[in-house]
């Protein structure tokens, strides 16, 4: 992975110093890490031969899930939401691509390249809980107000 220096603000640079901080158990992650819950849903939808799809919060580190997932021999793509500066979604991509897992940004062929991991019978990964288009539900989360969208609420 190619050193560089790119200024983080906000949450994306929480998020890069808790990834650059973590990155080598990131990548490896044990099970003994982490609480896995059910994860025969994920084996019955692949033993069924159309890939699964997970939904998940953009909480924590849902990129050391899919590490873990990919460490299983499971092949993982992920849609994400491109952020910038350009240099920033670069980093990102290459971290999670060493985490084993394919980047997709959310664009134009986004549902396409979807649609083809699960007829190859791969997991998407759609990190689906933040209202992008500014509509949602205002919610407390902890000691600040975000928002979300809503079909988690209704």
């Amino acid at each position: 992975m190619k050193e560089e220096r790119i200024l983080l603000t906000g949450g994306a640079g929480r998020l890069g110093t808790e990834l650059r901080r973590l990155l080598p158990d990131v990548i490896a992650p044990s099970e003994t890490d982490m609480d896995i819950t059910r994860p025969e849903h994920i084996e019955a939808a692949l033993a069924a031969g159309s890939g699964a799809v997970l939904a998940l919060p953009h909480l924590g580190g849902w990129e050391y899930a899919g590490a873990w997932l990919a460490q299983q021999g499971h092949r993982i793509l992920v849609v994400v939401e491109p952020v910038e500066p350009r240099e920033l979604f670069e980093w990102f991509v290459e971290v999670r691509e060493a985490m084993g897992m394919e980047v997709v940004p959310l664009g134009e062929d986004a549902a396409a390249r979807a649609l083809k991991a699960l007829r190859d019978n791969r997991i998407v990964c759609l990190v689906s809980d933040r209202d992008l288009t500014g509509e949602g539900i205002r919610v407390e989360f902890n000691v600040c107000g975000t928002s979300t969208r809503k079909f988690w609420i209704e």
